[in-house]
């Protein structure tokens, strides 16, 4: 290695030996450039394909070891390469951490339990469990473990028997079953009945229940459909596995 000194610029080069070429400038406005003779900012790292930045502990300094900043074709990179967490702070205080197995944690919480892991937005087709719907289609949003359908389903092949209708083929495994998890407005059923509340009855079914005149609650069954005309609009959120 060696150093030159531009004293009309007032720019200070360290050169490599092997080609002879700069590799470190400090310019007159005490920019430096690393690759570039020519540093736009305080610090410049300039490569035709990687630029890296890395900080690195001197007990681990390898090539994929400790902090990286990357920069490629493709997008540019903030890179932990060790076995820990990433905290980001504001006002000397952690807001969020990314923790080293995944997953997102806020002011100061380092709970993988309570870590935000999934966010997933997308389309699915409900199934029922008696017959077939000649109009079926849903959408959901999953944000952690917590999932929000919004469905609707209509031309129904079996109105006529006394087999309770489910809601099958949901996007996510239910949780918590035995329990309401939404709502539900209906088109040409029986008018004793309303079936405005969404039943989780397992993992992968829901059921429609009202109140009973009786007591207790009715779910419905296919009889009480009028016509394949029949239609449902409902939505659920539950916690999935």
């Amino acid at each position: 290695m060696s150093r030159s000194r531009d004293t009309a610029n007032q720019i200070n080069r360290v050169n490599s030996s092997a080609a002879d070429a700069t590799a470190i400038t400090v310019d007159s406005s005490e920019n430096v450039g690393i690759g570039t003779s020519t540093p736009s900012r305080q610090v410049s790292i300039v490569d035709s394909t990687n630029p890296f930045l890395q900080l690195a502990l001197s007990s681990d300094n390898t090539a994929n070891s400790g902090l990286e900043i990357v920069m490629d074709a493709n997008g540019a990179y903030f890179q932990n390469r060790e076995n820990t967490p990433t905290i980001f702070s504001t006002n000397n205080t952690e807001r969020m951490r990314i923790l080293s197995g995944g997953g997102i944690t806020f002011n100061g919480d380092t709970a993988a339990a309570n870590a935000l892991n999934d966010y997933e937005e997308g389309t699915f087709t409900p199934s029922v469990s008696v017959g077939s719907a000649s109009t079926a289609s849903g959408v959901y949003t999953k944000v952690g473990r917590l999932v929000t359908i919004q469905c609707r389903v209509n031309g129904w092949s079996n109105t006529s028997n006394n087999e309770v209708q489910l809601i099958t083929n949901l996007p996510f495994t239910i949780v918590e079953t035995s329990r309401a998890v939404g709502s539900a407005m209906w088109d040409a059923v029986d008018t004793d009945n309303s079936y405005g509340v969404v039943y989780a009855v397992s993992g992968n079914s829901l059921a429609f229940y009202s109140a009973s005149r009786n007591g207790g609650f009715d779910s419905i069954r296919c009889i009480d459909m009028d016509n394949s005309g029949t239609t449902v609009h409902f939505f659920a959120t539950y916690m999935a596995t």
